[in-house]
């Protein structure tokens, strides 16, 4: 049996956190009333320290730095400016941490991974329960992302807790995840892509940072349920969860002059370039797909819920960065499977000696991926906001007229080839990988990327003595998954 990790706490912890802490398997080790206190009496380094408010002890680039290389996972609710100030120099981001914004009861995490001097951030979360919507016509399905920011009023402040307790293993699982690792440094990950992001050790006014959006989509009602015939709440042990891990590579390159001072920087041909790769997935976490009174895969009479479809943009709202590059910009199908391909290079004037030295450096990626069942709607390469459209396309396809019935009442979900009743296709994995390319071109200063995902899950009910379908439902929503400010001023004013 392995021995139980230790958390530290450090300042006025709400009295559930405890709690959360031992139902995930934590040893609550020690709760110390500041960074300084807990230095003098620690032995050993815990697997995450966790800071609620300011401590002056901890506020320094110095101490943070120091905590970091010692593989410990920092996760601060509510914390300060000048602590966010003093993270920021610690770990050399252009992430600009003193204006992110966090809800209550939210934290921001930070973690060092493992075997190589580069570090990971978590900038908050949402948590969203999906409510109820009928689906008579492809103009209720959506496609308008909200205007709202943040995550659901209506849920409980403990749910949030628990859910930050929750990504502490998670955190601790990436720091030592060798794959991770590998696609983080570009040494030979298994994405089947092509990756010269960055440049050599020495360069002048160029950055990476990685950080991960995270969120959890919800869905407590259901219809059908035994003895029911409209909307219900589903029991807490069949919850249909949808967990969202999207983690944005960013790269930063100040090009064909020096940044600093930067007074002259446009006006002499200087463009900063950045870039973005995607990865990460949104899949159905917790229980398993809830069928209805009866059934199971494959031979369900009510297959509810199944990812019909998934949205995830990211886009700049100061309109200070233009469009440069977005891909993949086609596919390919072949039966139920959709391939698609990255391609980019570009040559780039860059510089050493911070900004005495210049020279040419050639960036490229590649990268080919396929879904199954999913097709994945080209980026449009005339808008500075990039935007994954993720949609089901096979047997059950509304929108591209799989079901064969504008009422939605007898919606073909059965095989009547022989004039006998066959089960209703296999759904495919609620496992959606997110992959994708963005690169901006803009002047120096500082702005913001906007991150918005939406949801739709749809589910019907079959009935097998009548051979028909009860209209079909889905849960849609949207949630602003959160902002990032970025200092693109690599060290001049802004």
């Amino acid at each position: 049996m392995s021995t139980p990790l230790q958390v530290v706490t450090i300042g006025s912890k709400p009295p559930a956190f405890s709690t959360y802490l031992e139902r995930a398997g934590y040893i609550h080790a020690q709760q110390a009333v500041s960074y300084s206190d807990y230095t003098a009496k620690a032995e050993t380094a815990p697997a995450a320290l966790v800071l609620f408010g300011h401590d002056e002890s901890l506020a320094a680039p110095e101490a943070i730095r120091k905590l970091l290389d010692s593989d410990v996972v920092l996760l601060s609710f509510s914390p300060s400016p000048v602590f966010l100030e003093a993270l920021k120099a610690a770990i050399n981001t252009i992430i600009d941490l003193p204006q992110i914004k966090l809800g209550d009861n939210v934290p921001i995490i930070v973690h060092k991974i493992k075997g190589v001097d580069r570090f990971h951030i978590v900038p908050g979360f949402f948590l969203k329960d999906l409510d109820e919507a009928s689906v008579l016509s492809d103009d209720s399905v959506g496609k308008k992302l909200p205007s709202s920011r943040g995550g659901d009023s209506n849920i409980d402040p403990s749910r949030y807790l628990e859910y930050s307790v929750g990504l502490i293993g998670k955190a601790i699982e990436r720091a030592s995840d060798p794959d991770f690792r590998k696609e983080l440094m570009n040494d030979g990950d298994n994405r089947n892509s092509v990756d010269t992001l960055t440049p050599p050790s020495g360069t002048s006014f160029v950055n990476q940072d990685s950080f991960t959006m995270t969120g959890r989509y919800t869905i407590i009602k259901a219809p059908w349920l035994t003895g029911a015939t409209s909307w219900s709440e589903l029991p807490s042990d069949q919850y249909q969860t949808f967990e969202l891990s999207w983690t944005i590579f960013l790269y930063t390159y100040a090009t064909n002059h020096s940044p600093i001072p930067n007074s002259s920087f446009t006006a002499n041909g200087g463009v900063v370039y950045t870039v973005i790769r995607h990865s990460g997935n949104i899949q159905r976490s917790g229980h398993g797909r809830w069928f209805g009174p009866s059934g199971g895969d494959g031979s369900s009479e009510s297959q509810f819920y199944f990812n019909d479809m998934f949205i995830a943009q990211v886009g700049d709202s100061s309109g200070m960065l233009k469009n440069h590059a977005q891909s993949p910009q086609n596919g390919t199908q072949s039966g139920t499977t959709f391939s698609y391909n990255i391609e980019y290079n570009k040559q780039l004037n860059l510089f050493k000696d911070n900004g005495k030295t210049a020279f040419q450096y050639q960036i490229t990626y590649g990268e080919s991926y396929t879904r199954d069942q999913i097709m994945q709607t080209p980026a449009a390469p005339d808008t500075s906001t990039y935007q994954l459209v993720h949609t089901y396309n096979h047997y059950y396809d509304r929108l591209n007229g799989g079901l064969s019935n504008e009422t939605w009442w007898n919606h073909g979900v059965f095989d009547w080839s022989d004039s006998k009743y066959k089960t209703v296709q296999v759904l495919p994995r609620d496992d959606i990988p997110i992959r994708g390319f963005t690169m901006w071109s803009s002047g120096v200063g500082k702005t913001n990327l906007d991150f918005v995902t939406a949801l739709e899950s749809l589910g019907f009910k079959s009935n097998t003595a009548w051979g028909y379908g009860h209209f079909t439902y889905a849960s849609v929503s949207g949630e602003k998954g959160g902002y990032v400010p970025l200092d693109l001023t690599f060290g001049g004013a802004a």
